[in-house]
């Protein structure tokens, strides 16, 4: 027979052994792939059903950008000499590749081994694969909620549901979930948030992503909005004096005008970036009633304050026959209380002279 084929044969009758040794010790059962709150690194829990039969287990990372390997392949990074323990931290730097699983999922398996009487070293199978989950996650700052995507657990198909999870160590559960995208919102506001996907599975056992930290962005609220007084200027138009506070988020002031008669509504930009906020309103007839207000937005176009709503005044003048005087008529402000209105004055110019006040 040529050497070739005695060769051949001689290597399917090691690896049908080495399948048939394989065979008889019992493979691990990977039970969660974790991260750890602690140290941040992934956490490996397998069980075994007879573990005084092995000496040990080998655990085995996909290695992606590893020193000296084939990228893409299992290779051992830690051994562990004792049957009972079934739960390795991955601290490892083996092949010059440490694990990263706030950047990347990490794969693990295990496998158990066995020393015969005369020295030799025997291996089970490898387990079934298993992963860490990858969480990430931002604020939206116009829905004043956190948004969130995670890659499922390596097997869906133990999953019982995800936790979505914040405040590591002492963790609160914020909720619960079957999909792999969530949003939370808080009604207060803090600078920076911690957060997590727990898994629970139907055996139990519990799995945490790598924990993130988001920024989240605060909507500062102007103290004052308000219209301070609507005039008529000497070019018959209205002249609207409006109150903002600075350093607030408004990044756009809107004017709404809204025609009484006719319930019309109009709408007018506002430049407030000098200090004295001056709005003429050129369009509006003064012998007609309006009621103003204006609106704060922020950087997504939403009102975060409304002010309260000022009309103007018109006045009608009528010369009382067979008498030296006039009769004057106004408007009644119907968006004022009248308990809140302190005092009337009626301003008269005589020949164009300057105008002087009565107390009314």
């Amino acid at each position: 027979m040529p050497w070739h084929k005695r060769f051949l044969i001689l290597l399917i009758q090691l690896l049908l052994s080495f399948e048939s040794f394989s065979q008889e010790i019992e493979t691990p059962e990977i039970l969660s792939v974790s991260v750890d709150t602690l140290t941040g690194n992934p956490q490996i829990v397998w069980s075994m059903k007879e573990p005084q039969k092995v000496d040990g287990y080998i655990i085995k990372r996909l290695i992606v950008d590893g020193s000296g390997v084939i990228s893409g392949t299992y290779n051992n990074i830690a051994i562990i000499d004792n049957n009972n323990i079934f739960s390795y931290i991955d601290i490892s730097n083996a092949y010059s590749t440490k694990a990263t699983p706030n950047t990347r999922q990490e794969y693990y398996r295990v496998s158990a081994f066995k020393n015969d009487a005369q020295g030799q070293t025997h291996y089970s199978l490898m387990s079934q694969e298993a992963s860490t989950m990858k969480l990430s996650g931002e604020f939206d700052y116009c829905t004043n909620s956190f948004n969130f995507s995670f890659s499922p657990y390596c097997n869906q198909d133990e999953v019982e549901t995800y936790y979505l999870k914040t405040g590591f160590p002492n963790s609160k559960k914020l909720l619960v979930t079957k999909d792999t995208v969530c949003s939370f919102s808080f009604s207060d506001f803090v600078p920076i948030r911690d957060f997590a996907i727990e898994t629970v599975l139907k055996n139990g056992s519990k799995a945490i992503s790598n924990i993130i930290k988001i920024k989240a962005q605060e909507t500062i609220l102007p103290d004052k909005l308000q219209i301070s007084n609507i005039t008529v200027d000497n070019d018959n138009h209205l002249e609207i004096k409006i109150n903002l506070t600075p350093n607030s988020s408004t990044s756009r002031l809107l004017l709404t005008r809204r025609t009484l008669e006719n319930d019309s509504l109009q709408t007018f930009d506002i430049d407030f970036s000098s200090n004295e906020i001056v709005f003429k309103d050129i369009s509006a007839d003064v012998s007609k009633l309006y009621a103003y207000k204006l609106l704060a937005l922020n950087d997504c176009n939403v009102a975060i304050k409304i002010s309260d709503s000022a009309a103007n005044i018109v006045l009608n003048v009528k010369e009382l026959e067979g008498s030296n005087s006039n009769f004057l008529q106004w408007n009644n402000n119907i968006l004022w209380k009248p308990s809140s209105i302190e005092k009337t004055e009626i301003y008269r110019s005589i020949d164009d002279s300057e105008f002087q006040y009565d107390k009314f």
